[in-house]
Parts: C-alpha cells; structure tokens; sequence
C-alpha cells in the first residue's frame, strides 16, 4: 500500500519479496507520493523510475527487516530446544570446524523444524532422535546429510531442494569435509604404521588378502599428487599381456581378477600391481602410475628392482604407448 504523509493511500505495489512464514501487509509511507500521484506517475506503477526507486527501496528495507526477524526467531527456537534439553550438543564450540558443523546443524534443524510436519508437536523423544541423526550425518559429511533429507525426514520436495541447493552452496560443509578428510587419513597412517612396522603384524601382512585392499583407493600415501588417480582399463590391458611369467596378480578397480595357467595356485604367493591413471591438464599427455607391492616382511632387493624396470620397458615398448605421450 502506497501512503502519503497523511497516511491517504494513494495507490498499490506488489510486494515481489520471499518471507516464508511471515504474514504481513507493507506500508510504503513518502512525502514524495503526493506528488507521484499529482503528476500520475503511480498510475503507471513501476514504469516511472521514481515509483520503481521508491518501491527498491522499500522491498531492500523489508528485507533486511525479515532478515534479523529470522535471526531472532532461530536463536529462540535454538535456546528452547536447550533448556528442554533436545540441542544435541553439550559444550559451545571450541575450533573453527566444530563453529562450522554447528552453523551447518542449526539451518538444517530449524529448516526440518519448519519444513516437517507435526515436527514441533512430536514428541520429544521423536525430535531427539531427529536431531541426533543430523548431528552424525551433519560430523559425516555432506552425502550422509543428503541421504538423511532424502530418506529419514518427511520434507517435502521443495524443501528438500531448497536445503539441497544451501548446502552445495556453503564453504561450511567444504570446510567439515577437508577436515574429515584431514582426520582419516591421519587414522588410516595410524593403522598402516602398524600393519608395516610392528615386529609381529607385520610377519601377518600379506600383499594380496591385505596391502592391495587398503592401498588401491589410497594412493594419496604416495603423495597428494597421486590422490585422484583411478584405475586405467587399458594399461591393465597392456601389463596382463607382460605380466603372466611374472605371475604377478593386476587389481582394477572393480576388483576382477586374471586368468591364471592351472599350473599357477592362488594359494602361493604373488605380487600385487596397481594401474591408475593421473589426471592432466593436457589430454595429449597421459601419466600413470604402476605401484609393484610387497610384504612388510620382504626385503627389497636387486632383483625385485629388475623386475620393476621389466614391466616398464615392456609398457614403454607397447604399441599402446610407444609413440604416445605418455609418462
């Protein structure tokens, strides 16, 4: 509703702003009206640009009005849900990670809170067990998060994109999954320390019931370089056709295994090698990776290196790769 100073409505504009759970009607109050309405400029609504600046202006002060309205209505919906004891979360966040998680809990629980329905009228043992489940999948990482909008939560479908779509968009879930990553792998160095040093698991550790399972999807042991490396068909193509005298097992990435002679007995002991490929920033130009493994209990000798340089000169004399670019 446009007003002048008296307070006559001299006329109508669209709201045109997104205030969801607001019901509202907006006064646009001007000594500038009067003479919009003299000079018939509010006939022609937004047309006229001193009509249009007047209505930006109103809609960017609404905004910001429903903005901290939003603001204050989550921190008392927060604080309820603490003194009744559903918050999830003990302690106030000590790191940047767990300031980061928290944000992250707090727009998806007040969105499930709204977007859910009954959610507020459940009962509190309902609510708990919702928020717990968004706290772990919140720690997880951003898939878990989706997986639990997706299939444990009666939201709607909007609402689903709509959180779907926030999440993508904030550095707060980029920064709990670099520091997931971070902690993982710090676990996984822990465990892999033990099965290659200690002076009894490592006699146990085998390369093929054991290394080849933990180290194919783990190459960033290597370096950061080799992170994003995938198993490469055609390399694993061309070193079967070298490495059968070998008998050395290849292992893609969907986990198929080689036709062995009979004379070969899966239960001796063989070597385990890796095809991955690396990702460049030439497509003319293809690197790759061979990794030959052995048990912690071997030592690595002269012949083990000849063995090694082999299947490189046998790769490297290839047709596949000879007159390619390739690393």
């Amino acid at each position: 509703m446009i007003q002048d100073t008296s307070g006559v409505a001299r006329g109508k504009l669209r709201v045109r702003i997104h205030a969801p759970g607001f019901h509202f009607t907006a006064y646009l109050r001007s000594p500038e009206v009067a003479r919009l309405d003299q000079d018939g400029a509010i006939l022609i609504d937004e047309l006229h640009p001193d009509v249009r600046a007047l209505a930006e202006g109103a809609r960017s002060a609404m905004r910001k009005h429903f903005g901290r309205r939003r603001k204050e209505l989550a921190r008392e919906k927060i604080a309820n849900w603490k003194k009744s004891g559903l918050y999830p979360y003990d302690s106030d966040p000590v790191n940047l990670v767990q300031r980061a998680e928290r944000q992250v809990f707090d727009v998806i629980a007040l969105e499930v809170s709204a977007g859910v329905r009954d959610f507020d009228t459940s009962s509190k043992r309902s609510q708990s067990l919702s928020f717990r489940l968004l706290r772990e999948a919140v720690a997880t990482g951003p898939r878990a998060v989706h997986k639990i909008l997706q299939e444990v939560l009666d939201l709607s479908v909007e609402k689903k994109k709509e959180l779907a779509q926030l999440l993508d968009r904030t550095t707060l879930e980029a920064i709990i999954e670099a520091s997931r990553t971070v902690g993982n792998r710090l676990d996984f160095l822990r465990g892999l320390e033990i099965l290659l040093f200690d002076k009894e698991v490592k006699k146990q550790t085998l390369e093929r019931q054991q290394l080849h399972e933990i180290l194919v999807d783990h190459t960033w042991v290597l370096g950061e370089q080799f992170a994003l490396t995938a198993s490469d068909r055609s390399l694993n193509t061309v070193l079967k056709r070298h490495v059968n005298m070998e008998r050395v097992d290849l292992l893609p990435t969907d986990r198929d295994r080689m036709n062995r002679a009979p004379e070969h007995n899966y239960r001796q002991r063989v070597d385990l090698m890796l095809a991955r490929s690396i990702p460049q920033a030439n497509p003319a130009r293809r690197e790759y990776l061979i990794i030959e493994l052995k048990r912690p209990a071997k030592v690595f000798d002269l012949a083990d290196l000849e063995q090694v340089k082999r299947y490189a000169y046998a790769v490297e004399a290839d047709d596949a790769y000879k007159d390619t670019d390739a690393r």
